[in-house]
């Protein structure tokens, strides 16, 4: 950031993607692992923020990258879910009071995505594994964040099949929650027919 500022004395984007995620239940998270995710999903997105606000000025933007995990809550995700829900909450709130000295924030929260995060030893058994190849490129993401800063909206979500999640969460949560414990119990049937066949094998 120091170097950053020294050569060019204002910020115009500032970008707060960094983070990682295990996949655990609740009883086998380790807590130094669960307030590692703490620091550098959220307090990383903090950190930076609140150094380089004072070079923000009208017409700049920021943007946090969270994560349709900060949006919704998945099984044996709850530290990482935690972390992007922190930032979600910080985003907007963020967004009402930078609004009035002209900054822009912008809310992005990306479905599974082809990047590094799944290489954490904790995915192996993860059911993303199976869907891989349907997951969202980065270039995508990327095209997210550009349209979210030329068209100054605020959140971004990938999908009308995500919108219809968080739509069904906040009107219907009966439904959204009978809907979110099907994937779950249909996912470990796919986990465990998964490690059948390499048993057999």
């Amino acid at each position: 950031c120091k170097k950053i500022i020294t050569r060019h004395r204002h910020a115009d984007v500032l970008l707060n993607g960094a983070g990682f995620g295990v996949y655990h239940p609740l009883a086998e998270q380790d807590m130094e692992e669960l307030e590692q995710m703490m620091k550098t999903n959220f307090f990383g997105t903090v950190y930076f923020t609140k150094e380089l606000l004072p070079f923000l000025g009208p017409g700049s933007h920021i943007v946090n990258i969270s994560s349709m995990a900060g949006k919704i809550a998945m099984a044996n995700y709850s530290g990482y879910c935690a972390t992007k829900w922190a930032v979600s909450g910080f985003t907007e709130s963020i967004y009402h009071e930078f609004m009035r000295r002209g900054i822009s924030v912008h809310l992005i929260c990306p479905a599974g995505t082809k990047t590094h995060f799944f290489d954490n030893m904790s995915f192996g058994g993860h059911p993303h594994q199976l869907h891989y190849d349907r997951m969202m490129e980065p270039s995508k993401v990327a095209g997210m964040i550009v349209d979210a800063i030329n068209s100054n909206r605020f959140e971004t979500i990938p999908t009308l099949y995500e919108k219809v999640i968080v739509f069904l969460r906040a009107n219907t949560p009966w439904l959204y929650h009978r809907l979110m414990q099907m994937r779950f119990a249909r996912r470990q049937i796919e986990r465990e027919g998964k490690e059948n066949k390499k048993m057999v094998k």
